[in-house]
């Protein structure tokens, strides 16, 4: 199995909870048509691990939202306390389906959006994979499009209402963006499509379901609909822009420990994220080695993440550099001294059963059922692709547990790889 399946199969975490008195066939159905699947955090640089959350109780999916926002990114939690949103408000409805850009944020290290969607499901009838949103911002002045960074959501409604709200917490790279500015101007555009349903009505938004509605029959490839045509809508807005403080180096900062050279370079710092450039060297070993590398400021505010080689590095590959991003909260004027650190160096382990029942039974000790899914054909991975049994819970750290569980099937190097700066 290669890396890119098992990265694949980690996507695929699901944290499940099945009350004793649902009835799977139809909540199940009522989730599916009101598209309550909330939430999913994803980040292509933020976070170190991906996860789907399939959650039907409105309850559960409150405390998993509040649980992965606090754990991933304490960033936007900081600017948020700071009152460095931009309340937009901004509102459009097509087809009787409403869009609404609730607020926003930027600095030259991201751009974040809150957005929702809303209709009634007495009078829309959604397509039967529900209104699967695309949305795609551009910096209006050069129309260049901003990558997506990643994002979550959650679905709202429930009981006897017919009214299904989905909302959409969105990050965007804005590191290309040129600078110095005073305002950004941006074009958001969202694009809602999906297949439509067949016949009428269709069951109301909710967590764990909402009102009656017509059965949907089951489809097959021959009678199935073509897909809807989607919905479309622009808005323009401007927002705030905060600039970066950058690190100031004449030459990289390097260090070296157990025979293994660390560089640190363009270290770029704003309210919402931190990005710096690492470089490192691949011990000699058949294995490869991903470094655990933390930031604090001050006395606290600390955030870590282990950083994985590209899919193509080849063991003993020699030096390796890449960006690492860190949602740091910063507050520009504190006036603190940083420390940037790589805590150690994690080798790959063999995809093997015997290390999978070991990894199960490591979480399980810590009250986590676990479903491996992950192909174990013997290859050398970081990680092992699961599926949760167990319903949320914020008193349990899942990512400290999985590190430790993890660390326990690698080899590890530890060291000392310490930069420290001033940040203003």
């Amino acid at each position: 199995m290669n890396e890119q399946d098992l990265r694949n199969t980690l996507n695929q975490i699901a944290i499940k909870e099945i009350p004793d008195d649902m009835n799977l066939i139809q909540d199940v159905q009522k989730a599916l048509h009101a598209r309550q699947q909330a939430p999913r955090l994803r980040s292509l640089r933020v976070a170190g691990l991906m996860t789907a959350l399939l959650i039907f109780s409105s309850i559960t999916v409150a405390a998993a939202v509040g649980l992965y926002q606090q754990a991933y990114d304490p960033g936007l939690t900081a600017v948020d306390e700071q009152g460095l949103f931009t309340e937009l408000n901004l509102s459009q409805t097509v087809d009787d389906v409403t869009v609404t850009v609730e607020r926003g944020y930027a600095d030259a290290n991201r751009v974040a959006l809150s957005a929702s969607i809303e209709y009634d499901t007495a009078v829309v009838t959604p397509p039967v994979n529900g209104f699967a949103p695309n949305y795609r911002l551009f910096d209006a002045a050069t129309d260049t499009e901003l990558p997506v960074m990643g994002g979550g959501g959650g679905g709202g409604g429930g009981g006897d209402t017919t009214m299904v709200r989905m909302t959409h917490d969105l990050s965007f790279d804005a590191t290309g963006i040129a600078t110095p500015l005073d305002d950004l101007d941006l074009r958001l555009e969202v694009s809602l499509g999906g297949t439509p349903m067949m016949g009428s009505g269709g069951s109301g938004g909710g967590g764990g379901g909402g009102g009656g509605g017509t059965p949907q029959p089951t489809l097959t490839p021959a009678d199935a609909p073509e897909p809807a045509e989607p919905i479309n809508m622009t808005f323009e807005f401007s927002l705030a822009y905060i600039d970066e403080y950058v690190v100031p180096t004449d030459e990289p900062m390097q260090t070296s420990d157990q025979d293994i050279e660390v560089r640190v370079d363009q270290i770029s710092i704003t309210p919402s994220l931190t990005t710096f450039n690492l470089c490192y060297t691949q011990p000699d070993s058949e294995k490869l080695w991903m470094p655990l590398v933390a930031v604090s400021t001050g006395e606290d505010g600390v955030g870590r993440q282990e950083v994985e080689p590209p899919l193509d590095t080849a063991p003993g590959a020699g030096e390796i550099c890449q960006e690492v991003s860190l949602p740091i909260p910063y507050v520009p004027g504190s006036d603190e001294s940083w420390t940037l650190e790589v805590l150690s160096f994690r080798s790959t382990f063999a995809a093997t059963a015997a290390n999978a029942e070991q990894f199960k039974s490591l979480l399980a000790e810590q009250g986590i059922d676990i479903d491996i899914m992950s192909m174990l054909d013997g290859s050398q991975t970081f990680y092992i692709g699961m599926g949760f049994n167990t319903p949320a819970n914020p008193d349990l750290d899942i990512p400290t547990i999985l590190s430790d569980a993890y660390a326990a099937l690698s080899e590890r190097i530890e060291g000392s790889w310490t930069f420290t700066f001033d940040v203003p």
